[in-house]
């Protein structure tokens, strides 16, 4: 058993840890505009799990609620280690087959994995959100990003 704000406490470092990690060792390497986002999303990010690490440090000295398999008895548990593994591959996807294939691909199987069953939701929710990211990135913002499988099947660079 563990009290659930121990477990807080570990998940907010651990999301510190993996922020700064993504600011030092892979926005750094980007150049130009195409760094603006990912900056700002990890640094919002690495706020926000700053404050939560502030809030559950302060949150010690009352009562706390005990923790029993957190991971393995409640559906909420389960449920975020799903998501947890399904935005990982995701995340390792980009890098390997593109955003836009990944993106198709993980948004499909994460509403599956959240319960949601009405296929045309599903697919109109992938179309809409591929689509308004490519017009923001590619048309508009003119960020590069990486480059797709398919690009790289054809010999495109």
């Amino acid at each position: 058993m563990i009290k659930k704000i121990y477990l807080e406490i570990i998940l907010s470092i651990s999301l510190i840890i993996i922020c700064l990690a993504g600011l030092i060792f892979e926005v750094s390497t980007y150049s130009g505009t195409s760094s603006i986002m990912p900056y700002g999303v990890l640094t919002i990010a690495c706020v926000l799990s700053f404050f939560w690490l502030i809030q559950s440090i302060l949150g010690l000295k009352k009562p706390q609620l005990l923790v029993e398999n957190v991971f393995q008895d409640s559906i909420e548990g389960k449920r975020f280690f799903i998501f947890f593994c399904i935005t990982l591959i995701y995340v390792i996807g980009i890098t390997l087959i593109g955003f836009f294939t990944a993106t198709i691909i993980a948004i499909p199987i994460i509403s599956i994995s959240m319960e949601y069953r009405s296929l045309l939701g599903i697919a109109t929710t992938t179309i809409l959100f591929t689509a308004i990211i490519f017009i923001v990135f590619s048309l508009f913002l003119k960020v590069p990003l990486p480059l797709e499988i398919w690009n790289k099947l054809l010999g495109a660079s």
